[in-house]
């Protein structure tokens, strides 16, 4: 004979910050919800540990008076700069000082300078990216053989991508190991896109890679016609 109270059902503890679990009684009448996880002050305190965390690996704003131990060091970190803020930078630029050496060094935003008509055909003309963009690094060396930005202007007069940057040119890099592994597989009979598609699992997806599909093949062209 069955009893008229019910055997309490107890819900698997529920992992999601926040959320609650409900505990239900025999009674369909009473119901009593029970807080379970994290309080919201260790909510608060876990959210401001990864804010911390990303700020710490964000390039800092480019100000007049930092230093590298040489340009290519100034112009890394430029580069992570541009791509954090969303767009493409270049080496415009360099003097050398009376002994031959560089001495100053012009980074600018990709869209600075002129645009510059390169068709003969008007009715199809190419589209330009110039639009002398202001945004430019100044870096000169000292005679304690340090880098120091010397002028800084930060102000652009286009709009700004940081999810687009992964696209732009500066910012695609085919390191050894990924030039190797393609010339080994295209070697092997393996297609270009079989490859890209392991290097993005490897990776994390493909968001997670430095370069492009494109960059794969126009590679192994390279690499065919030596």
């Amino acid at each position: 004979m069955m009893l008229s109270e019910s055997v309490p059902l107890t819900l698997p503890p529920n992992k999601e910050c926040g959320e609650q679990e409900k505990v239900w009684s025999g009674d369909s009448e009473h119901e009593e919800e029970v807080w379970c996880g994290p309080s919201s002050k260790d909510c608060d305190e876990i959210e401001t540990i990864e804010e911390t965390e990303n700020c710490e690996h964000k390039a800092e704003e480019p100000k007049v008076g930092m230093t590298f131990d040489t340009s290519e060091d100034a112009y890394l970190y430029y580069l992570k700069y541009a791509k954090e803020n969303g767009f493409a930078i270049a080496k415009r630029s360099s003097r050398k000082g009376r002994d031959g050496n560089v001495r100053h060094v012009w980074f600018e935003c990709c869209r600075a300078g002129k645009a510059r008509v390169r068709t003969s055909n008007p009715v199809k003309p190419r589209p330009q990216t110039k639009i002398e963009c202001p945004a430019h690094n100044n870096v000169v060396i000292h005679p304690d053989g340090k880098w120091r930005l010397s002028h800084v202007v930060l102000e652009h007069n286009h709009e700004q991508s940081p999810a687009k940057a992964r696209y732009f040119k500066c910012n695609r890099v085919l390191d050894e190991h990924v030039k190797r592994k393609l010339e080994l597989n295209d070697q092997a009979g393996i297609r270009v896109y079989k490859t890209y598609d392991s290097l993005q699992i490897e990776a994390g997806g493909p968001d997670k890679l430095p370069f492009l599909k494109n960059d794969c093949r126009n590679h192994l062209d390279k690499v065919r016609r030596l």
